[in-house]
């Protein structure tokens, strides 16, 4: 069977919980297993952890109610987690942990203990949560009841700012202890290719304008039925470079990764989206979001291009390109003699 998730390791789950309980990160979630290793391995994690604590929220693993609640149905809490500044999350570690106590030498394949244990998507809320945070002003929004046009727009916004979060952070999964541990904790496969092709964009142009090219193309498809076509790809690389000419064989690696780099899953688009603003009875003014022409003019007088510099230099600020290789440089390799993680 095609192994979608880019690792074929075999992994011991003792061996990944000691990696995990060896990373020591005051910001860190020791109760979500791999949350440690990856707030000391991936930088942009890091920083996104950073943004979500000093934006006033928290984490919970508490059963309360609203634990219950977005264990259940997690999609339409969205508003609730804003509401409660409160992030819930499963306690997957002591799990492991006793797993592990009763056989200290189980292994299985990393896809089987993906699809097993809980995953705690907790990098794509706290995205939500900062760009929330960070934009709610501009838009005048408290919540859904009032100005749903703009509540519209503003959701869309965070979401696009949640997918771009995701999809670069998964770049910089570049060990399969990263990977393993960073697919359990969001909602973004690792597929090497495609992560290779974003390393390679923040090579050639910098963290902020790929996380640029990435929020509008996802502000795009989360309001599009239709895929990126040559037109609409061209409209995105002249507004996240700021109509400044590229030469050609950069224009057509950048379409390249416009229409593949950055991916969102059709039935999420058509389905799950218009379903949360029906839930929130924002249906309507979704359906007029989605017929606005993608232009330089609507993205500009809508604030959408100002929410985006705004989201892109507050992420990207501290996060450097070296990150690409300083993210796995303190991992152990994977054929280190003293210690191997994972078994091909």
């Amino acid at each position: 069977m095609e192994n979608k998730r880019g690792t074929n390791a075999v992994v011991n789950l003792s061996k990944l919980l000691w990696l995990d309980d060896d990373v020591i990160d005051r910001q860190a979630l020791p109760e979500c297993f791999g949350d440690r290793y990856l707030c000391g391995h991936n930088s942009l994690f890091a920083r996104i952890r950073s943004l979500f604590f000093s934006s006033g929220y928290r984490y919970s693993c508490e059963s309360t109610q609203s634990w219950y609640d977005y264990s259940a149905m997690s999609f339409l809490m969205l508003q609730d987690i804003f509401d409660s500044r409160v992030v819930p999350f499963t306690n997957t570690t002591a799990t492991v942990r006793r797993v592990v106590a009763r056989n200290p030498l189980l292994e299985m394949s990393a896809n089987l203990f993906l699809t097993i244990c809980k995953h705690n998507p907790t990098l794509h809320e706290s995205a939500h949560c900062i760009a929330h945070c960070t934009l709610a002003p501009s838009f005048n929004v408290l919540g859904p009841s009032s100005r749903k046009s703009s509540y519209v727009l503003l959701s869309v916004l965070t979401e696009a700012y949640a997918n771009t979060v995701e999809r670069m952070a998964a770049a910089l999964a570049t060990t399969e202890p990263l990977r393993i541990f960073y697919m359990m904790n969001s909602f973004v496969e690792c597929y090497e290719g495609t992560h290779e092709a974003l390393r390679e964009a923040v090579h050639l142009f910098g963290w902020i304008q790929t996380f640029n090219v990435g929020m509008l193309v996802f502000f795009f498809l989360n309001t599009h039925a239709e895929e990126i076509d040559g037109d609409i790809a061209n409209t995105i690389i002249r507004i996240a470079f700021d109509r400044r000419p590229r030469a050609d064989a950069e224009l057509a690696f950048l379409k390249i990764l416009v229409r593949q780099g950055f991916g969102l899953n059709r039935q999420f688009r058509t389905g799950t989206t218009p379903l949360y603003f029906r839930y929130l009875e924002c249906e309507r003014e979704f359906e007029e979001l989605c017929r606005q022409p993608f232009d330089d003019s609507f993205l500009a007088s809508s604030g959408v291009l100002d929410g985006i510099s705004k989201l892109a230099n507050l992420t990207c600020t501290q996060v450097l390109s070296e990150a690409l290789l300083v993210s796995s440089a303190s991992a152990p390799a994977l054929g280190d003699p003293e210690w191997t993680p994972m078994t091909p």
